[in-house]
């Protein structure tokens, strides 16, 4: 009998083990050595992180590289987290905060593991966009104690590292971009994040007025990316140096032809978004107002919900808003000088609450005298 016993216990503990490491489930997309796309259905996912995925096939343990993965979307979510997704993609953060904050303090199974590391990273983004950025900053802390190289973390660090172009110290924001560009190479994260790392470099290295360095390094960036839509968002870089330089004319046919090729702009927001705020840069130069509102008007009206573009917005609604003033002060119609006049106030009080800590955001801010 005692053996008997001894045996129950023994397979108690082992069930226990076996229970206690149920691995999430997923869909998974992953891009072959061909570049062709390959869907894996339903597959045990044993690691995810910035620089692998490792799943179990039906041929066994496979690991990706973090450049061929395309997409993770796990099969079963904890309650309360789609609820809480719904309201973050709606715009509704509050909500979602709330949601996302009673995630990452619940007891989740083994296999809802995934949504503790989603609901911290929800969590950063979600206090950003109502601007309680110290509330963020822990966010992002306690992400790092979940998991140290969570594939989350990479997005963090650019965004940390945007705030510094917003802020306007761009040879801070030069430098700590440098950085990051290293950092992603010597973790091995993908690739993509170096290039987005090296455009912000030089976009940082434009508003320092260094077009001739930041041309060189555009160049020598360009040469290597391989996914076409990088590829496309290192020609909206290129288009702003056209600018910076005073190349007006050429910068405008660069920037509307990218417009009018980039046919799926929710396939490529920052294109879009990118392309559309420098043709409204070159009409705004040459004077012409109204056009200058209409793009940059495109930029908040399609993307105002994705927080990933949140500089791109910021400029938009700062530029719109200018534009607006400049349409009032030249018209003679007194009526409209005023909804001119009124949009633009409304808008410039918009940017300096809603998009702090964007460029856009912080030029209003400095000209209604409230601070950073």
């Amino acid at each position: 009998m005692r053996i008997v016993a001894q045996c129950l216990v023994a397979l108690a503990v082992l069930i226990g083990v076996a229970a206690a490491q149920v691995k999430p489930k997923a869909d998974v997309v992953i891009v072959n050595s061909r570049g062709e796309q390959k869907e894996e259905k339903n597959v045990d996912v044993i690691e995810y992180s910035w620089s692998a995925l490792e799943v179990k096939l039906r041929t066994g343990a496979r690991r990706f590289d973090a450049n061929d993965v395309v997409s993770v979307e796990y099969t079963k979510a904890p309650t309360g987290y789609p609820d809480a997704r719904a309201a973050f993609g709606n715009g509704d953060f509050r909500t979602a905060i709330e949601g996302f904050q009673n995630l990452a303090e619940a007891d989740l199974k083994d296999s809802e593991s995934w949504a503790k590391e989603d609901a911290h990273y929800y969590l950063w983004a979600s206090y950003r966009r109502v601007g309680a950025f110290e509330d963020a900053e822990k966010a992002a802390a306690d992400l790092r104690t979940v998991n140290a190289k969570s594939h989350w973390l990479p997005e963090i660090v650019l965004q940390e590292t945007e705030d510094n172009y917003g802020l306007g110290d761009f040879a801070k924001a030069e430098k700590a971009f440098g950085a990051v560009a290293d950092q992603a190479k010597t973790q091995n994260w993908s690739s993509r994040f170096k290039v987005i790392a090296e455009l912000g470099r030089v976009r940082a290295l434009i508003a320092m007025k260094k077009n001739a360095e930041a041309d060189a390094i555009l160049s020598q960036v360009s040469g290597a990316i391989a996914v076409p839509e990088l590829a496309d968002r290192a020609k909206v870089v290129k288009g702003e140096i056209m600018l910076a330089a005073g190349r007006v004319d050429e910068a405008q046919k660069h920037f509307q032809k990218l417009l009018d090729d980039t046919k799926d702009w929710q396939a490529k927001p920052f294109v879009f978004a990118g392309a559309a705020n420098g043709l409204g840069d070159c009409y705004y130069e040459k004077g012409d107002y109204l056009h200058a509102a209409e793009e940059f008007s495109k930029t908040f009206a399609l993307f105002s919900e994705d927080g990933r573009l949140e500089n791109e917005i910021g400029w938009a609604i700062w530029r719109f808003a200018n534009a607006n003033n400049q349409l009032s002060a030249k018209t003679e119609d007194k009526e409209l000088a005023r909804e001119y006049k009124g949009r633009y106030l409304r808008m410039r009080q918009a940017v300096a609450q809603d998009y702090r800590m964007t460029r856009g955001g912080q030029l209003a801010r400095k000209e209604l005298g409230v601070g950073k």
